[in-house]
């Protein structure tokens, strides 16, 4: 059994590899799993990192793990909570001055 793990040596950004039976065919594309810190999300989400810590504790908004102390988001994760808050231009319009 192999484990492999990249860490890339940007501050903010954690890659890892996932842990599982690799076999030679699995070497060409392994697994990479992108964790995000709170102020990386903040700036990709463009909020405060306080407003995520309140979303944290009202228990809304993107999914997020902890390790210790340290508050981490998957990449996957964000990606897949930031459509499911996608609005369609057509209920934008409904109510409103453009919309009528």
């Amino acid at each position: 059994m192999s484990i492999h793990v990249v860490v890339d040596n940007a501050p903010l950004s954690i890659y890892i590899v996932s842990m599982r039976e690799t076999r030679v065919s699995d070497m060409d594309a392994p697994q990479v799993i992108e964790y995000l810190t709170t102020e990386e999300v903040g700036r990709l989400l463009r909020c405060s990192p306080s407003a995520l810590r309140t979303w944290r504790f009202k228990r809304v908004g993107p999914p997020w793990m902890t390790t210790g102390r340290k508050v981490l988001y998957k990449r996957s994760d964000i990606d897949g909570w930031m459509e499911t808050q996608y609005v369609p231009d057509q209920l934008h319009a409904v109510g409103t001055r453009a919309g009528r």
